[in-house]
């Protein structure tokens, strides 16, 4: 039950069109915040070359050489502050071992939005990474961390939860209360202000 309320409560933010990564670009002002710090703006942070990697989109990367084409590298902060963003109520960070960084980025937003958030990481070579993770979510109140506990038929446990219902295989995900965010044994987490399952 706790599981469908959850994704209901992601699918509802947005729904009048408003909050996708094309709605258009602002002109990024302010600084980088300081951890628990809720009141600084973020600034662009570089323009860097993109690597589109027809073959596996998720495969796309940052790269210090040359690249496709040209991005502004922003924060979260900055992001959410010059959309028209109404409510976010679930955030996805899959970022190959740099969610520290947009965390760091994302701390004023994390923290006036509040949302659940699913940063994916594999800290099993370098636990101080995942440490560094859950030091940042913990230093903005989150206190309430879960783990998905079984495996869907989609590779991507967070996409599997995004399908529609007939896609789904009417196989709910099911999440376990975890007291202790271990990175090398949960390679996603779900992290929350509140406990919403309720136990």
């Amino acid at each position: 039950m706790a599981d469908r309320q959850l994704l209901r409560r992601s699918a509802r933010a947005g729904k009048d069109g408003k909050g996708g990564p094309c709605d258009g670009a602002a002109k990024p002002r302010g600084t980088l915040p300081e951890l628990g710090n809720c009141g600084r703006r973020s600034p662009l942070l570089a323009r860097r070359h993109f690597e589109v990697r027809e073959s596996n989109l998720g495969a796309s990367r940052v790269t210090d050489g040359a690249g496709d084409t040209t991005i502004e590298v922003r924060t979260l902060n900055s992001f959410a502050d010059e959309l028209p963003l109404n409510e976010v109520t679930f955030v996805k960070i899959d970022v190959e071992g740099h969610e520290d960084k947009v965390i760091t980025g994302a701390l004023e937003f994390l923290c006036t939005a509040k949302p659940i958030i699913a940063p994916e990481g594999w800290y099993a070579t370098d636990p101080r990474k995942g440490d560094r993770v859950s030091a940042l979510l913990d230093g903005v109140g989150y206190r309430h961390y879960f783990a998905l506990t079984d495996r869907p038929p989609s590779r991507s446990r967070t996409l599997h939860a995004c399908l529609p219902k007939p896609m789904r295989r009417k196989r709910p995900l099911r999440l376990e209360r975890i007291d202790t965010l271990n990175w090398a044994n949960h390679d996603i987490a779900i992290a929350s202000m509140t406990n919403f399952l309720g136990d």
